[in-house]
């Protein structure tokens, strides 16, 4: 390999930290770091109102499965 591009490859890993420091840091003057945390605020709010949503629905189904089941075995009215 050329020892040119073996010392840019030793500069990039070493200059590393500095690069990602800097990079955050043009994120935060932006405003760029606020829409980051916003999607992020939203994906978390989206996941939980997926899992309630989820959860009220397989209660649903499970209830109705439960009745018909009661109402098979033991005879009773589904309204019960």
């Amino acid at each position: 390999m050329n020892s040119y591009i073996m010392y840019k490859m030793y500069l990039f890993v070493v200059n590393q930290p500095q690069y990602i420091l800097q990079q955050f840091n043009t994120f935060y003057k932006n405003g760029d770091i606020m829409n980051i945390l916003t999607y992020i605020g939203i994906a978390i709010g989206g996941l939980i109102a997926v899992g309630s949503t989820l959860g009220i629905t397989l209660g649903i189904v499970v209830t109705i499965i439960y009745k018909i089941f009661r109402a098979v075995k033991y005879k009773i009215s589904l309204f019960d």
